[in-house]
């Protein structure tokens, strides 16, 4: 069941129904409201929710509240299609007393909403409902965007440290964001839920991958596959991509004794970059948004992280790693990866050090591969994630 085709059920319940529900033991029913579109899925941030709720629909009762489309693709979960995609619907109060409606339908134990832009709802209908909320947190929202220099960032950092007080539980996807959050304010609880993988255990082919990478892009047998994949029109990503290009990619090309192409991947890839043709003649390859991106990771000798803008986790980092290939980063590209049991895969230089990334990368392509460890799969995969998540929600709830 999705979209709004059972509206007037959850009319009619509210009507007979009371709205102080919410005090029910056991955690089995879960509404999320979801600010942004999550189709199509062409963002790490995308990604991370859409597999969450797929993943949580397999244990509990999912739904979430989202925009609308025209045609939206199958989930394991209810999708609730309610919000306009316009930017106003991010301070419509309307759509609260809609929420109101539907959780005096469905009658959640708990409400979740990812980051913190639409959490003012969250202190709303915990007073109309009774009902118990949290909030997902991507990113320190207001540290991000004051490293975008936009003007703004202390307003924001005001209504962000009041919903993360306001609210019975904040997420954090990193310890970092955590502490920092703890910090700079305070929370009533707060919780470190990562970013989950799919992934739960060493890939099967990864030489199938290679071997598949070097047909498709005439990669020749004696040359190292790097990559970098991003969604390009995103600032941070954009401006790692010009690291790339511009830092260190030069610094390889003076090995003359090292071979190597460089594949990137990403939709977003402005005009000006002329899909990288440039480029073509200094070993780099212009992949654009692939089908599956999971081939090239696990076909990759070294994956490129050298992003030195932006908040959170860089996902792709743990991706990587999930796929068993190694990885060189930048600190900021670091920040918030739990790297324990896997440090001998990642090699970490400091912000703007392209002569050291550079010799990084080398090195991390000559020296012997370990393999990822069973307890960074622990750690990371989503399933473990979402049973760890209901765990908690069952300790506010109780």
């Amino acid at each position: 069941m999705s979209g709004l085709s059972w509206w007037p059920e959850y009319v009619h319940n509210f009507l007979i129904l009371s709205p102080n529900y919410a005090h029910m033991s056991s955690f089995t029913k879960l509404l999320s409201i979801i600010p942004y579109p999550l189709f199509p899925t062409d963002s790490a941030g995308r990604k991370s929710i859409l597999q969450f709720n797929n993943s949580l629909a397999g244990k509990i009762e999912a739904h979430a509240v989202n925009v609308k489309y025209d045609k939206a693709p199958k989930v394991a979960f209810n999708l609730i299609q309610l919000f306009d995609n316009s930017k106003l619907r991010y301070g419509n109060a309307g759509y609260v007393w809609s929420i109101k409606n539907i959780i005096n339908s469905i009658r959640p134990q708990f409400l979740l909403i990812e980051h913190p832009y639409m959490a003012w709802m969250g202190v709303m209908l915990k007073q109309l409902t009774g009902i118990k909320w949290g909030i997902r947190s991507h990113n320190i929202e207001y540290a991000r965007f004051k490293d975008f220099n936009k003007w703004w960032w202390p307003a924001l950092k005001t209504y962000e440290h009041y919903v993360y007080a306001k609210a019975d539980a904040v997420f954090f996807i990193t310890e970092d964001d955590k502490e920092y959050a703890e910090k700079h304010g305070s929370t009533r609880q707060s919780f470190v839920m990562p970013t989950g993988m799919q992934i739960g255990a060493l890939p099967a082919d990864p030489e199938e991958c290679k071997e598949q990478l070097r047909r498709k892009h005439n990669i020749a047998p004696d040359e190292k596959i790097l990559i970098y994949n991003g969604a390009l029109g995103y600032r941070p990503n954009r401006e790692a991509l010009d690291a790339v290009l511009q830092k260190i990619n030069p610094l390889l090309e003076k090995n003359t004794s090292f071979k190597y192409k460089i594949i990137v991947c990403g939709s977003g890839l402005d005009q000006s970059y002329n899909n990288l043709r440039d480029y073509e003649a200094h070993n780099v390859i212009y992949a654009g948004f692939v089908d599956d991106i999971t081939v090239y990771f696990k076909g990759a000798d070294v994956y490129l992280n050298p992003v030195i803008g932006g908040g959170g986790i860089k996902t792709r980092l743990v991706e990587a790693i999930a796929f068993n290939t190694n990885v060189v980063s930048t600190q900021n590209g670091s920040v918030g990866f739990y790297k324990n049991t896997v440090e001998e895969k990642v090699a970490i230089v400091q912000d703007n050090d392209w002569q050291a990334f550079a010799a990084a990368v080398v090195d991390m392509c000559n020296k012997e591969k370990t393999n990822t460890t069973k307890e960074f799969y622990d750690y990371y995969f989503i399933d473990n994630i979402t049973d760890r998540f209901i765990q908690q929600v069952n300790s506010i709830i109780s």
